[in-house]
Formats: C-alpha cells, sequence, structure tokens
C-alpha cells in the first residue's frame, strides 16, 4: 500500500498569520479563511479540539441545559482569530454558501470515518436552519467603550441582516449617541 493511500493532503489548509474581525467584511480574505482553517479533533478529548467546541457552541443552541459560553485559552499566533472568523461566519451565513461550504469541507477532513456523525450533525443543524444567526464580533484590540462598540455592531449587523425600523434598532441609536 501506498501513502498517498493512506494519507489525503489538505490542499486549501492554511495557517494564516494576523487574523482579525475586520476580515469578515473584507470578501477577498474572508473565503480563503473559512476554507482553509485546519480543524481537529479528538473523540476522547472533544472540548480541547476545535471541531468539538464548534458542536458545543451548535448544541448550545438546542437546549438551555447545554454550557453556552465557551472559553478558549491559547497562546499568541495559534488561531484563535483565525477558528474566531470560522465559527461567526459558520453561523452567520447560510448553508449554501462558499464559506459555510469551506467550512463544512474542512470539518469533515478532521473527523475520522468512525467520527462521521459530528460532521453529520453540523452539516445538518445548517441545512435545517431556519433563521439566520445575529452574529456580533467584538474584538478586544480596540479600545474605548465595550457597551458602546457593542451596541455599533448591533445596529450594523442588523442593517447588513435587511432588518429595518425594529425597536432594537431605536434604542441603540439613541444609547450610541448618549
Amino acid at each position: 500500500m501506498l501513502l498517498n493511500q493512506l494519507v489525503e493532503i489538505n490542499e486549501k489548509g492554511s495557517i494564516a498569520s494576523s487574523v482579525n474581525f475586520g476580515m469578515l467584511d473584507d470578501l477577498e480574505k474572508n473565503l480563503p479563511l473559512c476554507e482553509s482553517f485546519i480543524f481537529n479533533y479528538d473523540s476522547t478529548k472533544p472540548e480541547l479540539s476545535t471541531v468539538g467546541i464548534l458542536d458545543a457552541v451548535r448544541r448550545s443552541y438546542h437546549s438551555p441545559n447545554q454550557p453556552n459560553i465557551h472559553l478558549m485559552i491559547q497562546q499568541y499566533g495559534k488561531g484563535k482569530s483565525h477558528f474566531a472568523i470560522a465559527i461567526a461566519n459558520f453561523f452567520k451565513k447560510p448553508f449554501h454558501s462558499q464559506e459555510v461550504q469551506g467550512i463544512l469541507s474542512q470539518v469533515e477532513k478532521a473527523t475520522s470515518a468512525k467520527n462521521q456523525a459530528i460532521s453529520e450533525g453540523l452539516k445538518l443543524f445548517k441545512q435545517n436552519q431556519r433563521h439566520q444567526h445575529l452574529v456580533i464580533c467584538l474584538s478586544g484590540d480596540k479600545g474605548g467603550d465595550i457597551r458602546k462598540q457593542f451596541l455599533q455592531q448591533l445596529v450594523k449587523n442588523l442593517e447588513e441582516a435587511g432588518i429595518q425600523d425594529s425597536l432594537a434598532q431605536d434604542i441603540c441609536s439613541v444609547r450610541i449617541q448618549v
């Protein structure tokens, strides 16, 4: 048996440096970041793997009994921001988007044939998603009032989602000006 029969090269996978949430709005950078994130999965310790964390966030939408706060601690340059971009796109974009398809493809590569249930669960979650999630990304590298940043991002995301004349926008715009 040859090595290429046992191992597949992840041609899209890459390590990106200096990733930040501003890249979500940059069409030339966002899609490649989604398609290139290299997920990992350990079935014995799924909570320590990126696929396991993505699935844990997915499960937190299904039940109030599931944890809905997930803390990642890693050293500088280990891929936290790249992973955050992937997760934000996964929940924000529709199933048929190139971003979600790229993410699901990378998840599939990370899970072995005997662990396909987790990648299938993520795929079904996106296929059956009836409503778009409102994803608000806040970055700790921006100084200033975090409350104001949150309100600004909320207004921006409501506009992007095509939600107009909502009570939330009225409340936010008044509070941003104060």
